[in-house]
C-alpha cells in the first residue's frame, strides 16, 4: 500500500480536515473549511465558501473553488487554483504554478522560481522586498518577469501573466503593471557638509533617488525657508543654498549633529508630497577669536594698553604670543586678565619704540589641539 491513496470527504459544514501524511485526495463540503494536507503529494478540492488549504512538504495541487480561498502550497512544487472568489494564493519553497482564475486574487510565488497567472480581476503578485531588490522585465503586453536578487527573501525568477500591479511588502510600495501610472514616492535625502562652509547643491538632486517607475514630472512647490537649527535656506539659479554662516563655529573637531528641512513635491498627476533633507554637520578646528582694538591711544607714564579677549570656538586652550614687529619687546600679555600692557610706562617726550613715534605690534593667537589653527591681528598705539 505504499503509493495508495486515502480519501477524504467533507460535509457542507465548517470542516477541519487533518490528513495523513501519505497520498490523499480531499473533498470538502460547501462550508467554510481548514484543511492540512500534511506530508505527501495530495490534491484539495476546497468547494464552497472560504476556505483555507495548507499543503505540505511535496507536490500539492490545491483547488480553491467557490469562494474566498486561502491557498498555502508549502514545500513542493505546488500548483495552485484560486477558482472563483477573491483568493490569496501562496506558493511557500520550490517551483510553484499560481493561477488566480475569477475575481480579484493575490499571488506569492515565494521562493523558487514559480509562474503566475491572474486570469480574471485585478490580481495582485507579491513580493517580500523593497521595488529595488528586482528587475522587472516586460515580455508581452501582459507578461513579466521578475528576478529577485540576491539580497530578497524569496530568491528566484517568476513569470507574470495576466497580473495587474506588483506590491513590494518592504517598502510598502504598489507598482500597476495594466497602463494606469504607478505613484511616485519621495524618498528621503541626506547631505554631509563641514562646519565652515555653507553646502550648496541642485534642486534636481532631490528628485534622483526618488521612485518613479513612470517618469511622472516633479515639482518642488514649496521649501522650508529655515532648518531645524535656524539656518537660512535660499535658492539661486535653481540651487539650495545652507547657509551655515558660522552656526556651528562652536562644534567640536570631527563631532557631527544632524539638521533637518523639509519640502513639497506635486507630480504630474496632481499628488503631493513630502520630502525630507538630513544635513550632517561634521565639527572642524577653527581658528580662534580675538577680540581687541586695532588702534589705541595711552596716556604717557601709564602702563595698561587695551583688554584682549581671546576664545576658541570650541573652547580648547588658547595662548597668545606677541609678534615682534619692531616694538614687540615693549609690551607683555597678562593671560589671567587678558591685558596688553607696557613693561615699563612709556615716556612721551622720549619714545622707545622703533621709529620714535608710535607703537606697532601684532597678537597672534594660537590654538593647542591635533591640528592648531591661528588667528592674527596687528593693533597701532
Amino acid at each position: 500500500m505504499g503509493n495508495s491513496v486515502h480519501w477524504y470527504l467533507g460535509t457542507d459544514a465548517d470542516d477541519f480536515i487533518f490528513a495523513s501524511s501519505r497520498w490523499s485526495t480531499i473533498r470538502t463540503g460547501d462550508g467554510d473549511d481548514t484543511v492540512f494536507a500534511n506530508g505527501g503529494r495530495d490534491t484539495v478540492y476546497a468547494g464552497a465558501g472560504n476556505d483555507i488549504i495548507y499543503g505540505g512538504r511535496r507536490q500539492d495541487t490545491l483547488y480553491g473553488e467557490d469562494g474566498n480561498d486561502v491557498l498555502n502550497g508549502g514545500k513542493g512544487r505546488d500548483k495552485l487554483f484560486g477558482g472563483a472568489g477573491a483568493d490569496t494564493l501562496s506558493g511557500g519553497n520550490g517551483r510553484d504554478i499560481l493561477y488566480g482564475g475569477a475575481g480579484d486574487d493575490i499571488l506569492d510565488g515565494g521562493r523558487g522560481n514559480d509562474t503566475l497567472s491572474g486570469g480574471d480581476g485585478f490580481d495582485i503578485a507579491v513580493y517580500a522586498g523593497s521595488f529595488e531588490d528586482y528587475i522587472l522585465s516586460q515580455k508581452l503586453d501582459d507578461q513579466w518577469k521578475v528576478t529577485a536578487l540576491s539580497s530578497a527573501a524569496d530568491r528566484g525568477t517568476d513569470h507574470l501573466s495576466g497580473v495587474e500591479a506588483i506590491y513590494f511588502q518592504k517598502d510598502d510600495k504598489l507598482i500597476y503593471l495594466d497602463g494606469r501610472p504607478t505613484e511616485a514616492e519621495v524618498v528621503a535625502d541626506s547631505f554631509e557638509t563641514y562646519a565652515d562652509h555653507s553646502l550648496v547643491f541642485s534642486l534636481e538632486h532631490l528628485f534622483e533617488n526618488d521612485i518613479n517607475p513612470d517618469g511622472l514630472g516633479m515639482a518642488i512647490t514649496e521649501i522650508d525657508s529655515s532648518s531645524s537649527y535656524g539656518i537660512d535656506l535660499e535658492i539661486v539659479n535653481g540651487q539650495l543654498i545652507y547657509h551655515i554662516d558660522g552656526a556651528f563655529d562652536d562644534l567640536i573637531q570631527d563631532a557631527k549633529i544632524q539638521d533637518q528641512f523639509r519640502y513639497t513635491v506635486v507630480d504630474s498627476s496632481g499628488k503631493t508630497h513630502s520630502g525630507q533633507v538630513t544635513v550632517t554637520v561634521i565639527g572642524v578646528n577653527d581658528a580662534p577669536v580675538i577680540q581687541a582694538a586695532s588702534t589705541i591711544e595711552v596716556w604717557e607714564n601709564t602702563t595698561h594698553v587695551t583688554d584682549i579677549n581671546v576664545r576658541d570656538p570650541e573652547w580648547e586652550e588658547v595662548t597668545v604670543q606677541i609678534a615682534d614687529l619692531g616694538d614687540g619687546a615693549l609690551f607683555e600679555y597678562d593671560t589671567q586678565k587678558q591685558t596688553l600692557s607696557f613693561i615699563d610706562a612709556p615716556n612721551f617726550e622720549a619714545p622707545g619704540d622703533g621709529n620714535g613715534d608710535k607703537n606697532n605690534l601684532g597678537h597672534r593667537k594660537r590654538q593647542h589641539r591635533n591640528r592648531c589653527r591661528a588667528a592674527h591681528q596687528r593693533n597701532s598705539l
